[in-house]
């Protein structure tokens, strides 16, 4: 499912450390403040990058994934993103739905599925949001920070 997406939006690439350009540092520290969340939260561990569970409500396992435009869009390197939902079907195939996009091209640190609160969500450095199921499409909600 995710490379039929990549391969009709070839100006998208999957969020992970190589294609973000950060140092093996840089990821090490995200990735330690992505495992202290997701055992504060009492949250299933998955992927930093990907996140899966019943989103909707349907029975079907569905998945995320922030997805990145690989052109910078200023100096520091910052990219536009957005998350994309894979909704399961029936077939056992994938319907990619975009659950948010940003438009500052923002920091990405981690993301999570939080089960009680029965949304996924994302931070980083700036700011963070979240995704959820309306019952009729996805809602996301970005929250900037400093």
């Amino acid at each position: 499912a995710v490379d039929s997406f990549l391969r009709v939006h070839s100006d998208l690439q999957v969020a992970n450390c190589r294609t973000l350009g950060l140092p093996a540092e840089a990821c090490a520290h995200g990735y330690q403040e992505w495992l202290d969340l997701i055992r504060q939260a009492k949250a299933e561990v998955q992927f930093p990058f990907a996140v899966w569970g019943d989103f909707n409500h349907d029975g079907l396992i569905d998945f995320a994934l922030p997805l990145f435009n690989p052109i910078p869009v200023n100096n520091w390197g910052w990219r536009n993103w957005q998350i994309v939902v894979f909704q399961g079907s029936q077939d056992g195939g994938f319907r990619p739905v975009v659950g948010i996009k940003d438009t500052w091209g923002l920091c990405f640190d981690g993301m999570l599925y939080h089960p009680v609160r029965k949304q996924i969500e994302y931070w980083c450095g700036s700011g963070g949001g979240s995704v959820h199921w309306s019952g009729t499409r996805y809602v996301g909600k970005a929250v900037k920070g400093d």
